[in-house]
């Protein structure tokens, strides 16, 4: 399954966004919208995995921990087995620095605890695009 793929520079790429605080991924929705990415918001993470599952082009996912039914590590797992190039942020207000070296042995690209500025969220995440990119 390859849902990664090449991305701009300067945004304009494509954001899947799991976490089931609505609130949140609306303020992510639009702090990544005004960088220039297209962003897509899945609260749940079957959604997420099925959206991903669907052939959607997906440049980077944004993954919250904790989520009901399906835990973000569980989800964290199933995307390094099913799209092990697709670039995943995990983005939590629950991340010791144990957790993330757990997290970033696990495949995650990165970890941004939560709350974060908006500037630091763009920086993590054009840093993941262009990194991911160049490894392509």
């Amino acid at each position: 399954m390859t849902a990664h793929r090449d991305a701009p520079e300067r945004g304009g790429a494509t954001i899947l966004v799991v976490d089931d605080d609505r609130a949140i991924g609306d303020l992510l929705r639009a702090i990544l919208r005004r960088a220039g990415y297209r962003v897509e918001h899945r609260g749940r993470g079957e959604e997420a995995l099925a959206y991903v599952r669907s052939g959607a082009e997906i440049d980077l996912v944004i993954l919250d921990l904790t989520l009901p039914e399906m835990s973000g590590r569980a989800v964290l797992a199933e995307l390094r087995r099913s799209c092990p190039e697709l670039p995943v942020l995990v983005s939590s207000g629950y991340i010791g620095e144990q957790e993330r070296q757990e997290l970033l042995a696990l495949g995650a690209r990165g970890c941004l605890p939560k709350p974060y500025r908006p500037a630091e969220l763009r920086r993590v995440v054009r840093e993941i695009i262009a990194n991911s990119a160049r490894a392509a």
